[in-house]
């Protein structure tokens, strides 16, 4: 934000509706999908404006515009999923800036004309009616069908037209709201993401001693570890146990780690400034660990294989810099290779220690580095959160205010992840394409600067690193519930462990809850709810036993009993996919859980058509001319359930030696 602009703090909220038409064919003889607008919604909290055409919405834009007297003053435009609607509008406006997440995420763009386009989506990482609900806005009832083809000229009726108002009427209800939040109750301070108001508390309670600032460029990274780091950095933790994979499983039961990432950073100790390693040896290396000092290296195995009773791999082959052609994978976790390279941290290194044999590994450029705990101001907001949520959970009347401080404490983890360094795009006036913005200089020194801007910005006050051993101490904890129930293991997903024989291992997950109890309550990561029970953070929570479990990999499962069912499936919406299976159940007589590799969803979800235009054009249709500028045709979509090829193998041939042994 320029300091001189002025935000006028009457904002828009805009939304269009589209239908695809087939115009033609491509020189590869394709079908060309053309996205063709018929309705374009604004509001602005007083006045609603319904217009039928792009035309009619540049227009409207050209009417906010003339109402802007003073060259400094900005106006602001929502849309929820901004991305869809800038592929749309880029034509009629000439951008002096755009922030994007890559070419074709949008999350604001502005005009040489003083309007500021923002996407909400980003704003609160919900869906419209869950933000709506969220922010305790009345939402539409029922669905629209978009699939229906309507045109600009099309008669709509009562409801169709209530569905067009709705939608943006509801969503300028719910960002008056947000805004009444901000400082001065300014739309000024709205913060452009949904951690941005983690941020802001942290970064206010940071500012409050200078000596916060001072270990902040104390412990600032190197250009070269900070390329470690985001070589070592890894999210959670998914798996299925592969001699389960395919196969109905009776009574799963699921445990799930309360507050798993605010729990890590308030109990456990972070890496502050790195020093290089003069020299390996292995006796300094294992000092250091001893000692329990971060560390963070590259190192290269040969020979390295998996232990027997190891049902979760560590290492994934994405995160490998060099691996070798000769390998077996399980669902893209390692189990042998001749070579790899890989980034870790100490505490990878441990898991892998525990999970592999290898020959001697080869270390290169090992930094050390002391550990500390996280700043007192930034544990001090993340406990605010953190006992708001617990003491509202339940409370009527509070269900706002629950749900805020939940959106918060869950937002924490991806503020600390943001990687300081990030690409500019730049809008191409000509071509009306979002680009990656040119620079001769080589990427590394680009880089250099970059890192050298962040430690420099009083904006900046997260060291990077914290984020890096957020994950990877998240990680330890939910490989040590995995180990735990050993083969019991059927499938397991960052802060949550899924098994069989409960009864087994409860007094075992009781005992780690003790020990996860103390060491909450020794930092005072603990809250009390309504009705005085205390919830430290952490601890391993029983969810229930499913009478029924399937899963066919990572993020592909279904689970339930005689009378219902759940699903996941990573690509399937999970309410389509449920009717998408009872259909094909009642037309086949088969069981829910007789579903198996090779089941295809059918029109499940939409598959995205980018049509990028220099300038708009007319068409025909229906004997009518409509303009058209550069758009997204939308189609229906399928999704076939399978594995890769070589998880396929592997599994097939667990199933073919299982079902040898029993013969045998």
């Amino acid at each position: 934000m320029g300091s001189k602009e002025c935000y006028r703090s009457e904002f828009y909220t805009f939304d269009i509706e589209t239908t695809t038409l087939i115009t033609g064919n491509t020189d590869n003889d394709n079908l060309i999908y053309e996205g063709i607008i018929w309705s374009g919604q604004f509001y602005n909290g007083k006045e609603y404006t319904q217009v039928r055409d792009l035309q009619g919405i540049r227009e409207k834009f050209r009417e906010i515009e003339r109402s802007i007297t003073d060259p400094e003053e900005r106006v602001l435009i929502f849309c929820h999923n901004l991305s869809y609607e800038f592929q749309f509008i880029k034509n009629l406006f000439t951008f002096t800036n755009v922030l994007a997440y890559n070419n074709r995420k949008v999350i604001s763009a502005t005009t040489s004309s003083g309007l500021i386009f923002r996407c909400s989506y980003i704003l609160s990482n919900m869906s419209l009616k869950k933000f709506l609900e969220n922010e305790g806005v009345e939402t539409q009832k029922g669905e629209m069908d978009y699939r229906k083809r309507r045109m600009p000229w099309t008669p709509l009726t009562e409801e169709e037209l209530y569905y067009c108002k709705a939608d943006v009427v509801g969503l300028h209800q719910a960002l008056t709201k947000r805004i009444a939040e901000c400082w001065m109750s300014s739309i000024r301070y709205l913060p452009y993401t949904s951690t941005g108001y983690v941020r802001r508390d942290c970064k206010r309670a940071m500012k409050k001693d200078y000596r916060n600032r001072q270990e902040f460029l104390r412990n600032s990274l190197s250009y070269p570890q900070f390329v470690y780091c985001r070589e070592a950095f890894r999210g959670g933790n998914v798996h299925a146990n592969r001699y389960y994979v395919g196969k109905v499983i009776d009574d799963v039961f699921s445990m799930d780690k309360a507050s798993s990432y605010p729990f890590e950073l308030m109990t456990k100790e972070f890496p502050t400034k790195f020093y290089k390693m003069k020299k390996y040896t292995e006796k300094e290396f294992n000092y250091f660990l001893r000692k329990g000092y971060a560390m963070l290296f590259r190192v290269s195995f040969r020979n390295i294989r998996v232990r027997k009773g190891v049902y979760n791999p560590y290492i994934p082959s994405a995160k490998c810099w060099k691996l070798s052609s000769n390998q077996k994978r399980d669902n893209g976790r390692i189990l042998s290779a001749d070579f790899l390279s890989i980034t870790l941290t100490e505490v990878d290194w441990k898991i892998i220690k525990k999970q592999y044999i290898f020959d001697k590994p080869r270390f290169e450029d090992i930094y050390y580095s002391k550990k500390a705990p996280l700043p007192d101001p930034l544990k001090d907001v993340i406990m605010e959160y953190y006992k708001k949520k617990t003491e509202l959970k339940g409370v009527d009347g509070k269900e706002y205010e629950y749900s805020k401080a939940k959106n918060r404490i869950n937002s924490i983890y991806g503020m600390f992840v943001t990687s300081p360094i990030k690409l500019d795009y730049e809008f191409n006036d000509e071509e009306h394409l979002l680009e990656l913005k040119e620079d001769d200089r080589p990427l590394e020194k680009l880089e250099r600067i970059k890192l050298q801007k962040f430690y420099r910005s009083f904006n900046s006050f997260l060291s990077y690193q914290v984020g890096i051993w957020v994950t990877a101490y998240a990680r330890e904890g939910y490989q040590q519930m995995v180990d735990l129930v050993g083969d019991c293991f059927i499938y397991g997903d960052t802060d949550s462990v899924k098994g069989i024989n409960y009864e087994m291992f409860k007094d075992k997950i009781e005992s780690v809850n003790q020990r996860i109890r103390s060491e909450a309550l020794r930092v005072g990561a603990t809250a009390t709810d309504r009705h005085g029970i205390e919830h430290p953070m952490g601890v391993w929570e029983f969810e229930g036993i499913s009478r029924y479990f399937k899963t066919f990999g990572s993020k592909k499962y279904l689970y339930g009993d005689d009378q219902d069912f759940k699903i996941t499936i990573a690509g399937v919406p999970k309410s389509e996919g449920k009717t998408s299976i009872k259909r094909w159940c009642d037309e086949n007589n088969k069981n829910w859980y007789d579903i198996d590799i090779g089941y295809e969803f059918k029109r499940c979800k939409l598959a995205s058509h980018y049509n990028d235009y220099p300038e708009s054009k007319f068409i025909t249709v229906e004997g009518k001319q409509i303009e058209v500028a550069s758009n997204i045709g939308l189609t229906d979509a399928n999704y076939l359930l399978g594995y890769a090829s070589d998880y396929e193998k592997l599994i097939r041939f667990l199933n073919a030696k299982v079902e040898g042994e029993e013969h045998e």
